[in-house]
C-alpha cells in the first residue's frame, strides 16, 4: 500500500460456474468487484454482476465497518435489459432504512428495527447479492469461539430473497445458519476457499445453503460447481 494513502484496494472477477446440458460446467454469469479498505477498517466494495439465463445486471456499491456491520448500500437493477428499480439502505444501531423507487412499486421508504440481540445492537449483516460479498457474512465470526453446530443468525437484512436478486431493490428481514467446519473440508458452494481466501474472511466457517447465500427457510438450486471459478487482480494504487 502507498504510505501517503491510507488504503488499499483490490480487484477481481468471479465467474458464476453451473452445470451445462451435458456438456460439463458451464459459465452462467460473472461479476467483477473492487475493494477499498482503509486505514479505520472501514471497507466499500463496488460490484458490477452479469447473470446470463434471468438476463440480470446489477451495479452495487456497499460499505461495511470495521466488525464486517453494514453501514450504507446503493443498489441499480436492470432485467432483460429495463430498469426494475434502485435503491439507497442505510444501517444505526437501532434501525435499518430504505429509499428505493421501482419500475412498477414507484417509490418505497422503509424503516425496520434492530433490536439488541447476542451478536449486539444493530444490522449483523446485509445481501446485496454481488458473490464477493456472500463471504462478508461470515466476517464477523470467529471460528475459534464457536460451539460445535449450526448458529441461526437474528437481525440480517437482504436486498430481494431471491437466489438471483432479481427483485426490489427493497429491505428485507433475513435469518440464516453459520457452523464451523474443518478447514480441509470441500464446500459445495460459494463459501469455497478459492472466494474467501481473497475476500479476507475465514476459510473454516461457511453459510447453511447450497448456492450462494439464501435464507435457511429457502431452498435454492444447487449446482456442483457454483462460482469456484475466481481471478484476483491485486493492486497498491
Amino acid at each position: 500500500m502507498n504510505s501517503a494513502r491510507p488504503y488499499r484496494v483490490y480487484s477481481g472477477r468471479i465467474a458464476y460456474i453451473g452445470d451445462g446440458d451435458g456438456d460439463g460446467p458451464v459459465e452462467r454469469g460473472r461479476e467483477w468487484f473492487t475493494v477499498s479498505v482503509y486505514d479505520d477498517g472501514h471497507r466499500t466494495i463496488a460490484a458490477r454482476c452479469e447473470i446470463d439465463d434471468a438476463v440480470v445486471v446489477r451495479d452495487v456499491t456497499y460499505s461495511v465497518d470495521t466488525c464486517w456491520r453494514p453501514v450504507d448500500a446503493f443498489i441499480r437493477l436492470n432485467v432483460h435489459g429495463r430498469f426494475m428499480g434502485s435503491g439507497w439502505f442505510h444501517f444505526t444501531e437501532t434501525e435499518a432504512e430504505c429509499e428505493t423507487f421501482m419500475a412498477e412499486g414507484g417509490r418505497v421508504s422503509q424503516r425496520m428495527s434492530c433490536a439488541m440481540g447476542s451478536e449486539g445492537r444493530g444490522a449483523v449483516s446485509f445481501g446485496a447479492h454481488p458473490v464477493a460479498c456472500d463471504v462478508w457474512h461470515l466476517g464477523g465470526y470467529d471460528p475459534s469461539v464457536m460451539s460445535v453446530g449450526a448458529l441461526v443468525v437474528h437481525r440480517a437484512f437482504m436486498s430481494s430473497l431471491l437466489p438471483n436478486g432479481a427483485s426490489g431493490p427493497m429491505l428485507s428481514a433475513w435469518n440464516f445458519g453459520v457452523e464451523s467446519i474443518s478447514v480441509a473440508s470441500s464446500y459445495p458452494s460459494t463459501g469455497t476457499s478459492a472466494v474467501t481466501i481473497p475476500m479476507e474472511c475465514s476459510t473454516n466457517i461457511r453459510i447453511l445453503s447450497t448456492f450462494a447465500v439464501m435464507p435457511i427457510t429457502h431452498r435454492s438450486r444447487s449446482t456442483k460447481h457454483a462460482a469456484r471459478s475466481i481471478s484476483m487482480l491485486r493492486s497498491n494504487r
